[in-house]
């Protein structure tokens, strides 16, 4: 790995911290963790980074109470710049062993440099009064509380921006309750029209009759059986005349004011709905044919 100037100060750092690591904590460790560890901080020496790297890992592997090599790993990744990995080997440290005031502020510090300030002073405070990292820290805790203002201050303001600009709410009126009426008593209700005279007639299916209410309540037989059988669709003209669209007997039939019933047209398959406009044209739907018929009245 070349390496330019700017760098071997860096280097030289980072080996003397491994190497007095080793030398004062070795003993307390699984010897198998420990060849790995010292094998470690010779590749470091030497500039082997990445085999160091699987060393340390594999002391840790050995002995996961090796506080020592998760500082050194995480120094190599931090070195590296994969600060990622640098911040997951430094917290394990931190959480077997909280009392590292170096290593807390490295967390605190990495926390800061990603801009979550809140995890950063999290960390910092912990650092202990005594400790060499103290006035580092308070510093650094002061800056991460100016952040957190400062940011605070811009979401206000945005807040208070858009509070302006946030249109006016728009009172919705309640919706009335539907005065709803129930006309009962019918069998098998099926087509229903209005007259000019506002008297309401609806068909009922299975009785084979038409019934007229009017607009007192009213109610009237005006047609039952032969030849409506079935009726579905109804249409009232201006005359007065009511249309039936009778679907078993595949007929229109029209009852004129005096209750006469009257074939209109016959033949057709199975009319459905029934439909008379302002110039007196009788629309049918025929079922049966899936055709629509157009019928001068």
């Amino acid at each position: 790995m070349k390496l330019n100037k700017s760098l071997k100060p860096l280097i030289i750092i980072l080996i003397i911290a491994l190497t007095y690591l080793w030398a004062n904590s070795s003993y307390a460790y699984d010897p198998d963790a420990v060849r790995s560890y010292n094998q470690g901080v010779d590749l470091s020496k030497n500039g082997n980074y990445q085999e160091a790297v699987l060393l340390f890992r594999k002391a840790i592997t050995t002995d996961p109470s090796f506080t020592d090599a998760y500082y050194n790993l995480g120094s190599l990744y931090e070195y590296l710049g994969n600060k990622d990995k640098a911040l997951e080997s430094y917290e394990e440290l931190v959480k077997r062993d909280s009392n590292d005031d170096e290593t807390v502020y490295k967390v605190g510090y990495i926390y800061f440099q990603r801009t979550n300030y809140k995890k950063a002073l999290d960390y910092l405070s912990l650092v202990s009064s005594s400790s060499t990292k103290y006035i580092e820290s308070q510093r650094l805790i002061k800056k991460a509380n100016l952040k957190i203002s400062e940011l605070n201050a811009v979401q206000k303001a945005s807040q208070t921006i858009a509070a302006k600009t946030a249109p006016k709410k728009v009172e919705i009126p309640a919706k009335k309750e539907l005065s709803k009426v129930v006309i009962k008593s019918f069998n098998g209700p099926t087509g229903i029209t209005k007259d000019s005279k506002d008297n309401l007639y609806v068909a009922n299916y299975i009785e084979n009759s038409v019934v007229q209410i009017s607009p007192n309540g009213k109610r009237t037989l005006i047609a039952k059986g032969a030849p409506i059988n079935g009726p579905i669709g109804l249409a009232a003209d201006y005359s007065g005349n009511i249309y039936v669209a009778s679907y078993l007997s595949n007929e229109i039939v029209k009852i004129n004011p005096q209750g006469k019933i009257i074939s209109v047209l016959k033949g057709i398959n199975k009319p459905y709905y029934i439909y008379i406009d302002k110039s007196g044209i009788l629309y049918i739907s025929e079922q049966g044919t899936n055709t629509v018929i157009k019928l001068k009245i």
